[in-house]
């Protein structure tokens, strides 16, 4: 979701999140009073993980999206998000 907002040209900050191990995310047009993402999340954005759902003629149905994202996630250069959580989940 995050590398979605980036794309769109918003600028990301995290949040506290309820009930969940993560920050939430907060996005604006304009960069200004948002706290910033940890040097983790902003690396999370370099992998995999971040490679977006897309539905380019908005007719898809979700196993069409999902499988789009998985081929696209299969032939990306972007480091394995496996590979990120290793190094960041010791």
């Amino acid at each position: 979701m995050r590398a979605g907002l980036q794309l769109a040209g918003l600028h990301l900050g995290t949040t506290r999140a309820v009930g969940r191990k993560w920050p939430a995310t907060i996005a604006r047009w304009i960069d200004q009073d948002l706290p910033p993402l940890s040097p983790q999340e902003r690396e999370h954005l370099q992998t995999r993980a971040a490679v977006p759902y897309r539905d380019p003629t908005l007719q898809d149905s979700a196993e069409g999206i999902l499988a789009r994202r998985s081929q696209a996630q299969a032939t990306s250069s972007l480091v394995a998000t496996s590979a990120w959580r290793k190094r960041w989940l010791k």
